[in-house]
């Protein structure tokens, strides 16, 4: 009786750890970035109240955010993928950037002009 107590304690035991093993890798893979930059007009002034959109069609995601004061922005938490942003404020023209790559815990930098 002792002995098939240890042996259900034992296989109990390797059950939770095999359960933890497959369960906790995934928490500690970091799979996002960032963008960040600044928009400016063609005399280099900052724009204020820019709307900044970053866009991965392949895994249908989209981002926005609006520039500050200085003109710069941030966006966090993208998906590592390959980005499109797009940058409109009313009475300038829009701007369109393509093949923006974000990298894995990375802040990649995007200056609109």
């Amino acid at each position: 009786m002792n002995r098939s107590l240890w042996r259900n304690a034992a296989l109990r035991g390797l059950l939770v750890v095999a359960a933890c093993s497959f369960a906790f890798p995934s928490l500690a893979q970091q799979t996002l970035g960032s963008l960040n930059g600044t928009v400016l007009d063609p005399s280099g002034a900052a724009v204020s109240g820019a709307t900044v959109t970053a866009s991965d069609a392949a895994i249908d995601f989209t981002q926005t955010t609006t520039s500050e004061k200085t003109g710069f922005y941030q966006i966090f938490n993208l998906p590592v993928g390959t980005y499109t942003v797009s940058v409109s404020r009313q009475g300038f023209e829009t701007s369109r950037l393509t093949g923006i790559f974000v990298r894995e815990a990375q802040a990649t930098t995007v200056d609109v002009c």
